[in-house]
């Protein structure tokens, strides 16, 4: 009479993986970034791509900072002025007073 531990090992026998994991050494994870064949690899090149988005981001953070003070500038309605500028330093109100600001510019408000 076969036993149970006996039809689990010709299953696992027979099993293939699902899945092929890659093995990565710990002695081998450290890359010369000064060799040429290593430049483009993405262990050297996490600081540029670090450096690239956070200058975006300032420089979209600068141009809605303008817009924004452009609109403020641009209306008469002092509560508008005082949203707006309110709007700037409270980051949950900085798209709503992006909106407004764009609403103001376009002459819609």
């Amino acid at each position: 009479m076969p036993r149970f531990s006996d039809d689990v090992h010709d299953l696992a026998s027979e099993a293939m993986p699902i899945i092929n994991i890659p093995v990565v050494r710990e002695d081998m994870t450290d890359l010369d970034c000064s060799l040429p064949e290593n430049q483009s690899s993405p262990g050297c090149n996490i600081a540029y791509t670090i450096f690239d988005s956070v200058f975006l981001a300032i420089i979209i953070g600068i141009i809605i900072y303008a817009v924004i003070i452009f609109a403020a500038i641009k209306t008469k309605n002092q509560n508008l002025k005082i949203f707006l500028i309110v709007s700037m330093f409270l980051p949950f109100l900085a798209p709503i007073g992006l909106i407004i600001a764009l609403l103001i510019i376009t002459n819609a408000i």
